[in-house]
């Protein structure tokens, strides 16, 4: 079976390893000549499938052109998290305010409408995956059946360290807000994020968020995680999402979960995308993950129903949740919604 080099790959002598001797490399471009079995070995970027030569060397998969054999094996290994929920969000946007996103991705960028960078540092490099990781999530890309067609609009306010800045936060909110090329088109804020300074930032947040409401954007932000809550979910007229462990169970089901989660799900990571991995080899968990999880449920629930773009929204958005989501109980599973 012969494939084809998409990026500088190292020659793994005797073993699936980084750390198996390597005495050359592969320029991209390079065709190479394998046996066409993928290979379980160490995880890189995400990916812990290796492809062998006839010689008995190994080369790590994410250096290799897309392969729809690697996909279907990935794929058999992830649970869909979309398969209960109807709806494919076809002309519904959705602004994620997070750490920016690779908008070159060979997947994502069909869905990247709109990119703009408030903070400094611009390049991969300079970016945290975290961002990029929400988006896939929302686009549920590489899942066939259940892919989600909703246009993404991608502001950066987050650092490569996973920083928020607040102000840049303000800015992307604020520049939203005051351009309609982009608010006509946006249904959904996602914010899977925290702030710093609640006293101070807040109040300003707030009233971006309002005067999105009014033109008909609702926002989803992290409420947090078990019970330690975010800052961000102080928001009023928002979704707020929590995520719960398992240890944590009986004790949500003795107290109920906390006044600052709207919605709550079971904590188990979700498969998405790296920044420039072309399967679904990360993962991403919490409340980070389940913002971005009701976000895509919302926009395919929104692209079913032609609600008027207006305040009342989020009153079928919570009407749906209350629909759609269950007391919590002992028979929690995965990737549904409860209360």
């Amino acid at each position: 079976m012969k494939v084809t080099v998409s990026k500088y790959l190292n020659v793994r002598v005797g073993a699936p390893s980084v750390n198996a001797p390597n005495y050359q490399y592969l320029a991209p471009g390079s065709v190479l000549e394998v046996d066409g079995k993928l290979y379980n070995g160490d995880v890189y970027d995400g990916n812990a499938l290796w492809y062998k030569d006839l010689a008995g060397n190994y080369y790590w998969s994410g250096g290799i052109d897309y392969q729809e054999d690697i996909f279907t094996e990935i794929q058999n290994t992830i649970i869909d998290p979309f398969a209960n929920y109807k709806g494919n969000g076809i002309n519904i946007g959705v602004g994620i305010f997070d750490s920016g996103v690779n908008d070159k991705h060979k997947f994502l960028n069909k869905r990247v409408k709109f990119y703009k960078n408030f903070i400094t540092g611009t390049t991969l490099s300079q970016i945290s995956p975290h961002g990029h990781n929400v988006a896939s999530i929302i686009a549920s890309d590489d899942l066939k059946i259940n892919r989600n067609l909703s246009d993404l609009y991608c502001f950066r306010v987050i650092s490569k360290n996973n920083f928020v800045d607040e102000d840049a936060l303000l800015e992307g909110l604020g520049y939203l807000n005051s351009n309609s090329n982009l608010y006509d088109n946006i249904d959904i804020i996602n914010l899977s994020l925290n702030i710093g300074d609640p006293s101070y930032y807040l109040p300003r947040i707030q009233a971006l968020i309002d005067e999105l409401l009014n033109k008909g954007i609702v926002s989803v932000v992290a409420g947090g995680n078990d019970f330690n809550t975010l800052d961000i979910s102080k928001l009023k007229n928002v979704i707020r999402v929590g995520t719960f462990s398992k240890e944590y169970l009986s004790s949500f089901i003795s107290n109920g979960k906390p006044k600052s989660y709207d919605i709550c799900c079971l904590n188990m990571p979700i498969s998405c995308y790296s920044l420039n991995g072309v399967y679904l080899t990360s993962e991403l968990q919490y409340a980070s993950a389940y913002t971005a999880f009701i976000s895509a449920i919302f926009s395919r629930y929104l692209s079913l129903n032609n609600f008027p773009k207006d305040i009342q929204r989020i009153k079928e958005l919570k009407s749906y949740l209350r629909l759609i989501s269950r007391p919590i109980n002992n028979n929690i599973q995965p990737f549904k919604l409860y209360v």
